[in-house]
């Protein structure tokens, strides 16, 4: 949609362009269904920005539970480097924390009217529609800022529970294209691709309200329009069509749009498919270069672009492609049944991100963080994780800020891979005993053929001096699972011997004496090394579990009740 129809539309981006700047508040909330506009209005938006020669950043959250603000960090980043801000890149390689990093952009809101987009942002709420997360901490002490010149659009399809955090945060929501709106705009797209035939006069309102004045779902049924007639395309859900005059649910329009499209890619040429399915890959808008590394494979190129743009499957702002969001959805789901192309297609995509690491020692290296997340995404998603060791190198001071002995395992899979891959490349030889005990508990929670073994390896190393007593636990837990009881009680018989007394050792104790007690032979001295833990830790440190356990076990032979009773006393 080169312009917008929607008087609605129009509105709220004077309102944006304008008077945001002036009157509104630092966040702006645009609710909508899927491919009513928002897309549109933020673009319009981003250019207008960029005319006035005012910075821009547009970040589209990744679909999963994972925490996007190491992602936003390294975006922001590299972003700001391109305009010669580099305050966040230089704390970013030297090691700050997110909550450290994260200062700079305030600072960057506080003193330039700088505009952030967060699209997706539906990926922040949880079940109740109550924002959520890491990013969302961080917009929140935003919120509550005053005086900022900056702004922060955030672009979201699900309707927000309205609560206190919202709070300084203004919000409209974004409504389809009205009849006559809806009229003009299929009337333009049908003008555009000589196809006024394709549709009668009489029958264009009803085609608008099919599809309930949608923009992107007018555009997939334009698009599908050149391989079938009306008639044919209707069939795919006539329940819809005779329900025209209704408002359609969001989940069956979106099965429309996905019938559509799937039209389009089987009418495709088989070059056209694997091309599309090589880009489908990507996440976020790519250059030109980007393209070629699946184009350049094709002698006729430049027409398979042309096809792809022709379809509407494919559009480009400017330098950068991207696709259709039912397009990249459904070319998805097509691409999981080959897994070899799938990882194929990830690993060029992560090559092209991965350049500017490669082969140079690169100083300065978040000034390329963007590039550095998706190279990182790509590679673990083609199981080249022995390649990421130049990229992961160069940000090795962020991991060592980020990775310590309290920090939580990913609970996301995606980031729990990447997790493992990164460390996996750095922890070759010995490293750091905190980066082995992350490592090993990442592996633990993974759980797949061969995680626990090499979960055992890195644990063991994390075993040094002054390590804390968690780290012991882990590797006793990891040896029962892998060698077995025997080599688990000798470790935990070593670690009471190694942890200081005043390292929480009785859960050390315990952690013994109960892998002991599993063998009834070896109660008794399940029972002296309780007693031993006892005489050895102050009576403050919460040594009751170890007089509770070894009562316990006295009490299971009859003849021993009485030498419970006077421990427990």
């Amino acid at each position: 949609m080169n312009k917008l129809y929607g008087q609605t539309h129009l509105e709220i981006l004077k309102w944006l362009c304008d008077s945001w700047w002036n009157d509104g508040s630092t966040i702006f909330w645009l609710e909508g269904f899927p491919g009513v506009g928002k897309t549109e209005i933020h673009r319009h938006l981003m250019e207008s920005m960029r005319n006035q020669n005012r910075p821009a950043v547009y970040f589209e959250l990744p679909g999963d539970d994972g925490d996007p603000m190491e992602a936003l960090l390294f975006t922001l980043a590299q972003d700001f480097a391109a305009s010669d801000r580099n305050t966040l890149a230089n704390k970013l390689d030297g090691g700050a924390t997110q909550i450290a990093a994260q200062s700079e952009i305030v600072k960057w809101l506080t003193e330039e009217q700088g505009l952030l987009v967060l699209d997706e942002f539906q990926f922040c709420l949880d079940d109740n529609g109550q924002p959520t997360g890491p990013l969302w901490k961080f917009l929140n002490a935003i919120r509550k800022k005053s005086g900022l010149k900056g702004r922060i659009l955030l672009l979201t399809d699900r309707h927000p529970h309205e609560g206190t955090w919202s709070e300084n945060i203004e919000w409209r929501r974004l409504p389809s294209l009205n009849p006559q709106e809806g009229l003009d705009y299929l009337s333009d797209l049908l003008n555009k691709r000589n196809r006024e035939a394709a549709v009668p006069e009489e029958r264009l309102a009803d085609v608008v309200a099919w599809v309930d004045g949608n923009p992107r779902a007018l555009r997939a049924v334009v698009a599908a329009m050149d391989g079938e007639d009306l008639d044919a395309l209707i069939e795919l859900q006539p329940e819809s069509w005779r329900l025209r005059e209704r408002e359609i649910s969001p989940g069956l329009l979106h099965e429309l749009e996905i019938q559509l499209v799937g039209k389009v890619l089987a009418r495709l040429e088989e070059a056209d498919k694997e091309v599309l399915f090589g880009v489908s890959v990507y996440r976020k808008p790519f250059q030109a270069k980007g393209f070629d590394l699946f184009l350049k494979q094709h002698p006729d190129h430049p027409a398979i672009r042309a096809r792809l743009m022709d379809n509407l499957l494919l559009r480009k702002d400017g330098n950068w492609y991207s696709l259709e969001k039912v397009a990249r959805e459904v070319v998805a789901l097509h691409s999981a049944e080959k897994p070899e192309r799938y990882r194929g297609a990830h690993s060029t995509a992560g090559g092209y991100y991965a350049r500017h690491f490669l082969g140079k020692q690169i100083v300065g290296a978040a000034r390329l963080g963007g590039d550095f997340v998706e190279a990182k995404f790509h590679w673990v998603q083609a199981k080249r994780e022995q390649d990421l060791r130049e990229v992961v190198q160069n940000f090795e001071s962020h991991i060592r800020a980020e990775v310590n002995w309290v920090s939580p395992v990913p609970a996301n899979h995606r980031d729990l891979d990447e997790r493992i891959a990164m460390l996996s490349v750095l922890l070759n030889e010995p490293r750091a005993p905190s980066w082995h005990y992350h490592l090993a508990r990442c592996l633990e929670k993974r759980g797949q053929t061969g995680d626990l073994a090499r979960a055992l390896k890195h644990a063991e190393l994390a075993l040094q001096d002054f390590c804390p007593y968690d780290a012991w636990l882990l590797a006793i837990r990891l040896t029962n699972g892998v060698k077995g009881l025997i080599e688990a009680i000798t470790l935990a018989k070593k670690g009471t011997k190694a942890i200081p007394e005043d390292k929480n050792l009785q859960s050390v104790y315990l952690c013994a004496a109960e892998l002991l007690a599993r063998n009834s032979k070896r109660s008794d001295e399940a029972v002296e090394l309780l007693r031993e833990g006892i005489s050895r830790i102050p009576s403050d440190n919460n040594v009751v579990e170890l007089y509770q356990f070894a009562a316990e076990l006295l009490a299971r032979d009859p003849a021993r009740i009485g030498e419970a009773v006077a421990l427990l006393r």
